[in-house]
């Protein structure tokens, strides 16, 4: 089978959790993206969280080719789909483990997933006739930037940014405790304070923004949730010339609805540092 022709650069969105994702994936369906066969009610795509945010990579990540091998496995399931013997051998083999190696029993959408394994061994190719581009959002993605360059070199990046104040009191704690000990060299716990959460807000968005701008140069799109949020005339704009789509706002301003802009207002903001406090600043000022 060949492999099917999208019309435009596949594309991947990604974060912090809790970021603003879900409306950035809302917004690139609407525009005619195909974000996966298997998603979440975040929008999340089901297959790449299986095959990439694994129990055994949390404390320390493998060497790369076992990374660039699960997102080729991941690319071919968005392409020409896993069914009908697509996978070889060793493929199988990177497939088989992945799901050994995921959190299943510490994962409260454990039979969801189980659900998203089966579609992912039975999928198909999509039909590019419908669909502009493929393309996918996980808030995870940022962890693999550095991969994602390498294995699919055409990809375009749209790395979403949220008030650093605002990350630290939300509910939505789940990369932190994946991922601190990678992104911080520190083991945060199994309770994560607004201070770590802080911390790795701080640490991951430079590490992503650095990668970035680095490896993807112009095919890497920064994107402010909260300008997007207040000013969508303006940002809605660059992030659809980005996309190499007509830059009319007016269809996707109707689907914005922000709910907890500016939680911090009412925090105690004194438990954080001096220099915490600037790295947010500096950080929301570059946006």
């Amino acid at each position: 089978m060949n492999s099917p022709t999208y019309r435009l650069n596949p594309v991947a969105i990604g974060g912090v959790g809790g970021s603003g994702t879900r409306l950035v994936a809302n917004i690139l369906t609407k525009a005619g993206c195909y974000l996966g066969g298997d998603l979440n009610g975040a929008f999340d795509n089901l297959w790449f969280t299986v095959l990439l945010r694994r129990k055994s990579w949390f404390k320390q990540l493998p060497h790369d080719h076992h990374i660039r091998d699960a997102i080729k496995v991941f690319q071919l399931a968005m392409s020409t789909g896993l069914a009908n013997g697509q996978l070889s051998v060793h493929q199988q083999a990177i497939f088989e483990q992945a799901i050994q190696d995921f959190d299943w029993p510490n994962n409260p959408e454990k039979q969801r997933l189980a659900r998203a394994v089966d579609s992912l061994r039975h999928s198909q190719s999509a039909d590019t006739e419908t669909f502009l581009r493929w393309g996918w959002k996980e808030p995870n993605t940022h962890i693999f930037l550095p991969h994602l360059a390498e294995t699919i070199p055409d990809l375009k990046y749209i790395h979403v940014i949220r008030n650093g104040l605002d990350m630290a009191f939300s509910t939505n704690q789940n990369q932190p405790l994946n991922w601190g000990k990678f992104i911080l060299n520190a083991n945060l716990g199994e309770t994560i304070s607004p201070i770590s959460s802080l911390d790795y807000w701080i640490k991951a968005n430079h590490r992503a923004i650095e990668i970035g701008r680095r490896k993807f140069g112009e095919n890497f799109h920064l994107l402010s949730y909260d300008a997007l949020c207040k000013s969508p005339d303006k940002t809605l704009p660059p992030l659809l010339d980005f996309l190499g789509m007509p830059t009319d706002p007016a269809p996707y301003i109707p689907l914005i609805a922000p709910k907890t802009l500016g939680r911090h207002k009412t925090e105690d903001l004194t438990i954080f540092s001096k220099e915490q406090k600037q790295a947010v600043h500096d950080l929301i000022q570059h946006l």
